[in-house]
């Protein structure tokens, strides 16, 4: 103090209504200075993160003079839970044509943060333009259930979730189509698969399986997520001197 000396009282107050223990009062010499302690407790159940402001008055002997400070605290849990949520495929349904948009596609994942997480606080979709519901199951506050539905013509879907730490895991799940000919004779056949492939930090792979074939006597045609694959052949007429006046022999069946 640069005033006069003597008994000064200190009152602490928070804006939490947290408990604190401290000195009602300090003895100042003239000119000379002292050290107090203040202890703020927070509740076992204080959200982490939780914002506590503290106030500290001082006031001179017999009220001559006043002074204060102000400091903001953050309350943080310790952190136990290093480990990110995990992804479980329940179901996956597909049923994709060569038209995607005449066809869908539909998911089920549960999302989880194991024995010792904290939980799971959210799951949202990063990436797809489908419908998508979560919901937590009853009973358990560490598990959430996603469902997911989309047009064939949007195969991918991400899913982010994270627990009550910040813990973060990416699941990825798509639909796609693979193209596997096979020549037999003069007609080539072609045949479309759908595969869903889920990646996370474990990956898992489902496949469903539909078969298509397009024939006509000039080629074979097929179309696979946006783009067109052509294959033609021509049935020639070996009388012909000049190959562009072949004609149709006929359809071939079998």
């Amino acid at each position: 103090t640069i005033g006069v000396g003597g008994s000064f009282t200190i009152q602490a107050t928070n804006d939490q209504g947290f408990n604190i223990s401290s000195s009602s009062s300090l003895f100042l010499d003239t000119g000379g200075s002292a050290n107090g302690t203040v202890n703020i407790t927070a509740p076992p159940d204080t959200p982490s993160g939780t914002s506590v402001t503290l106030t500290i008055e001082a006031t001179a002997p017999a009220g001559a003079d006043t002074n204060y400070a102000v400091l903001r605290f953050i309350f943080l849990q310790p952190v136990t839970d290093f480990t990110q949520p995990s992804c479980q495929l329940l179901s996956l349904q597909a049923n994709c044509s060569d038209n995607c948009r005449l066809s869908v596609w539909e998911l089920s994942v549960q999302v989880s943060d194991g024995v010792n997480g904290t939980g799971v606080a959210s799951v949202n979709i990063r990436q797809g333009n489908g419908t998508f519901n979560s919901s937590s199951v009853i009973g358990s506050e560490d598990t959430t259930v996603v469902s997911y539905v989309a047009s064939c013509c949007s195969p991918e879907v991400q899913l982010v979730a994270v627990d009550q730490v910040g813990n973060v895991e990416v699941c990825s799940y798509s639909v796609r189509n693979t193209i596997t000919p096979t020549a037999t004779h003069a007609v080539t056949e072609a045949s479309s698969t759908v595969t869903a492939t889920t990646s996370s930090s474990s990956s898992s792979i489902v496949q469903a399986v539909l078969f298509w074939f397009d024939f006509s006597f000039l080629g074979v045609y097929y179309s696979v997520w946006g783009f067109r694959v052509e294959i033609t052949y021509y049935l020639w007429d070996n009388k012909s001197v000049n190959h562009y006046n072949n004609r149709y022999l006929g359809k071939i069946e079998w």
